[in-house]
């Protein structure tokens, strides 16, 4: 038989091989903070809106925060348009999305800050032919240059126009390149990967 002292020594033995098992289950179970953020960043690169955050992030010079913070509240595609209204205003985000929350679409807001529709159009050749989504957009600035405050845009244009002049400048293209990507039916996140991979 085990005397006193050698039955507690075993006892310890075996309490701290009970840990050890149950660190090494533990680690198999949760692995660590740094393989669970790199698990977690390839699958943002796997995600078309980790790709616009980049691009949201680089062109308006905002915090990652903010982007969250907007996403929160509002459907990704608006958050540049939020963005853009803010920037040429100097206007706090949060009222811009109190009064889209409220009713108000994005041509009431521009208006009510003294911002006029014309101000959402890149320039594109003249004769060029503009499909979906943007024909009506420019069908209707073609007409009314003159009068541009007068010319009406629906949320889905504001929200076209805004991503056009983001992806054409960010990626240093032509605009009207990036509108037959779209009227061919591909979407600004489906553009972004594709110029990113072209890129690398």
């Amino acid at each position: 038989m085990l005397g006193i002292n050698e039955r507690r020594r075993l006892s310890k033995v075996l309490t701290v091989t009970g840990l050890l098992l149950a660190i090494s289950l533990v680690i198999l179970i949760y692995p660590p903070a740094s393989e669970a953020k790199a698990r977690k960043k390839f699958k943002q690169h796997k995600n078309p809106h980790f790709c616009l955050t980049e691009v949201y992030i680089d062109y308006f010079r905002v915090k990652p925060s903010l982007i969250e913070t907007l996403a929160e509240r509002i459907i990704y595609e608006e958050i540049p348009v939020v963005l853009f209204i803010s920037q040429r205003t100097k206007t706090n985000p949060d009222i811009l999305l109190n009064w889209r929350l409220g009713g108000a679409n994005w041509l009431d807001i521009s208006l009510r800050l003294g911002l006029s529709p014309d101000i959402y159009y890149v320039p594109i050749p003249r004769q060029a032919r503009v499909g979906p989504p943007f024909g009506n957009a420019y069908g209707y600035y073609r007409k009314r240059v003159p009068k541009a405050r007068y010319i009406t845009l629906s949320n889905e244009d504001i929200i076209n126009l805004v991503l056009l002049r983001v992806v054409s400048d960010y990626f240093g293209l032509e605009p009207f390149r990036v509108i037959q990507w779209r009227s061919a039916g591909k979407g600004f996140d489906q553009i972004i990967i594709e110029l990113r991979r072209k890129k690398d």
